[in-house]
């Protein structure tokens, strides 16, 4: 009996065809461990598109959000209901009018036409000089306060003549209440009523 070995040909021919070395195929292992499975070019374009999708998201989840928050519009149409009034007439007594009384007005004391002890001045026309109230009458006494246009002063003592003015004692109510006691110079002041 023959066998046909014909069949076995091809792997033989192969079988003999010589292979690469074992270091060769070693060394070609190793390059294709040592390469990435992906050109980086690659993966650059995949994490753009990670980003930007994540991006796309956050932006629609947004404005999802704020068209949840934004209140329905409701149409509101006003309807009119109209009320007539009612009168009714309540009979009132007649008033019968009083004729007028003349009742007299107290007449306002006039300020005296001059400055005198016991009457009383006001202060008017100082300005931002201000009148100033003195320990004694002349300019070289102290100073005890400064008055303002207004104030109503009550005359003490006077008149004293010192420094080219007239000097008069005055004492300061303020709120009825006696105040400060000094002399000023008549320049600024003009004869009132009591306040």
């Amino acid at each position: 009996m023959t066998v046909n070995d014909d069949w076995l040909d091809p792997f033989e021919e192969e079988e003999s065809v010589p292979g690469p070395s074992p270091a060769v195929e070693r060394l070609r292992r190793r390059r294709r461990r040592s390469q990435p499975l992906l050109p980086w070019w690659l993966l650059a374009i995949g994490g753009v598109v990670v980003v930007l999708a994540i991006v796309l998201l956050w932006v629609w989840a947004a404005k999802a959000m704020k068209e949840s928050k934004e209140p329905p519009t409701i149409a509101v149409t006003p309807t009119f209901t109209y009320v007539l009034p009612t009168v009714t007439l309540v009979p009132t007594d007649v008033l019968t009018p009083l004729p007028p009384t003349n009742t007299p007005i107290p007449a306002t004391p006039a300020p005296p036409a001059e400055i005198t002890v016991g009457s009383w001045v006001k202060v008017v026309g100082t300005g931002d000089a201000q009148l100033s109230f003195r320990a004694g009458p002349g300019l070289e006494n102290v100073r005890l306060k400064i008055v303002g246009d207004g104030a109503v002063l009550k005359v003490l003592d006077g008149p004293h003549e010192s420094d080219g003015y007239t000097w008069w004692r005055l004492e300061e109510y303020v709120d009825g209440q006696a105040g400060v006691v000094g002399w000023a110079a008549d320049g600024f002041l003009v004869p009132t009523s009591a306040p």
